[in-house]
C-alpha cells in the first residue's frame, strides 16, 4: 500500500531574518491531523552580511532537531534545498545562525489524501 497527498495551487513562501543567534521557527506545520502537517518543496538560505555566515536549517519535532543545512553561507551568497519533506503536524523547520541570514521556506498544504494498493 502507498500513501500520497495531492496539492492545489502555488506553493506558500514563509520568511524570516535571522537578527540573533537564538533558533527561529520558520515554518510549522498545522494540517488537520498527524499525517497531513505541511510539505516543505523547497529551503532558500541567503546571506546578505559581510562575511561568511554559519548557518543550521532544521526539522524540529518539539524535542529533537535533525539537521537539514549545516554548512557557512559564504559573503553575499545562498544555499538552496530542493528536496520534498513532509512535515508532520506540530513540527517546523528551525533556523540557527548569525546574523544576516535570512530564509525563505517554499511550502504546500496536502489538500486530500489517497491509499492504493501495492
Amino acid at each position: 500500500m502507498s500513501l500520497f497527498g495531492l496539492h492545489t495551487g502555488l506553493p506558500q513562501t514563509e520568511s524570516a531574518i535571522i537578527t540573533g543567534t537564538d533558533p527561529v521557527d520558520v515554518l510549522t506545520a498545522n494540517g488537520p491531523n498527524m499525517e497531513s502537517g505541511t510539505d516543505v518543496t523547497d529551503i532558500l538560505v541567503v546571506n546578505s552580511d559581510g562575511s561568511g555566515v554559519a548557518a543550521v536549517v532544521s526539522r524540529y519535532d518539539g524535542a529533537d532537531e535533525f539537521p537539514l543545512i549545516d554548512q557557512t553561507v559564504p559573503t553575499k551568497e545562498f544555499v538552496h534545498l530542493k528536496m520534498p519533506i513532509r512535515l508532520l503536524q506540530n513540527e517546523t523547520i528551525r533556523v540557527t545562525a548569525n546574523a544576516g541570514i535570512t530564509v525563505h521556506v517554499s511550502h504546500m498544504q496536502p489538500s486530500s489524501m489517497s491509499r492504493m494498493g501495492g
